[in-house]
């Protein structure tokens, strides 16, 4: 329940915040709501989709947005199996690290430093 509120909160603050995209003519397809493949990111952007207007487009839900393994270095070893674990868990990371790097540039541009 808690969840729900949450997320109708965050759509009317998103419906607030893109007004002028949302009732500018010309403009309606400049907003997309793009969401991972998990059921519960699906759910949540079905609930933000309601405090938007109908025009808003859906994108096909995208696995390059699904959560991916945490940075080694904020879960303690212990909890992780130790140093060995960790190590046998790189090569996971890295290809997790380099699909949610791809799911980001997917959505943003990243300008040089």
């Amino acid at each position: 329940d808690l969840g729900r509120r949450q997320a109708e909160k965050t759509g009317d603050r998103l419906a607030e915040l893109l007004k002028p995209a949302l009732t500018t003519p010309g403009r309606e397809a400049d907003v997309r709501i793009h969401v991972s493949t998990l059921k519960r990111a699906r759910e949540t952007a079905d609930i933000i989709a309601t405090r938007l207007p109908d025009h808003v487009t859906r994108v096909e839900p995208s696995s390059l947005l699904v959560e991916g393994d945490p940075p080694a270095h904020i879960i303690p070893y212990e909890a992780r199996g130790g140093e060995a674990a960790l190590l046998k868990r790189a090569r996971d990371v890295h290809i997790e690290g380099a699909r949610m790097e791809a799911g980001f540039r997917s959505l943003f541009y990243r300008d040089l430093p």
